[in-house]
């Protein structure tokens, strides 16, 4: 497929996206759409992506967020190295929807998330996905989930990706009433630093 032919797909992807709110939009198959998507080069991907998170965003009707959400599923299925690369722009997303009013969007963001969790292939964090992914759904037991992380000894180079998974939590750790959570998280921040091996993996969360 040319670049121009995928141009013309992407735009019409990104019509068919914008449109999910659309009263007129009786049924959405989201089956079809992702088979145009499919037809599209990998590089494309991340433009698609940001389609569907921007109409996640708390302004958005909940149709929109509905049909955005399962169709990003199916791509997570599908792809899950690409949506690796895409996590520090999907999870603070996800993360917002977990508090939205509608309850099915609530429980298609809590299914995303178990979804997206897996997509790192972090094999130090994995034995503590379970309580990450609690966490994102009570707040309250941050204290666990930073003392389970205290305990986490990263063996491998620490990527964006997994940044990405835990720095909600980490937000949530500083800010903790408890200084004992606090001074846990810094600690945690600190071991993290020294297993990053490129800085660039650290530029996106240092304004955070």
């Amino acid at each position: 497929m040319s670049a121009l032919v995928e141009l013309v797909y992407l735009i019409k992807i990104q019509n068919i996206i914008e449109s999910f709110g659309d009263k007129s939009n009786k049924e959405i198959n989201i089956d079809k759409i992702y088979s145009l998507i499919n037809c599209l080069n990998e590089w494309i991907y991340p433009d698609i992506i940001q389609f569907l998170l921007k109409s996640m965003e708390s302004n958005c009707k909940p149709k929109e967020k509905e049909y955005s959400l399962l169709l990003l599923i199916k791509i997570i299925n599908e792809h899950p190295n690409i949506i690796k690369n895409n996590l520090i722009y999907i999870i603070p997303v996800i993360n917002n929807l977990y508090w939205d009013t509608k309850k099915v969007i609530r429980n298609l963001a809590n299914q995303t998330l178990s979804k997206l969790l897996n997509c790192n292939d972090d094999n130090d964090l994995e034995p503590l996905l379970p309580i990450i992914l609690k966490t994102f759904e009570n707040p309250e037991i941050v204290p666990e989930a930073i003392d389970q992380l205290s305990k986490c000894v990263f063996f491998q180079k620490v990527e964006c990706s997994t940044i990405s998974i835990i720095e909600p939590i980490l937000v949530r750790g500083l800010n903790y009433k408890l200084n004992d959570v606090q001074i846990k998280t810094c600690i945690i921040i600190d071991n993290i630093c020294k297993r990053v091996k490129y800085s660039k993996e650290l530029i996106s969360f240092v304004s955070k």
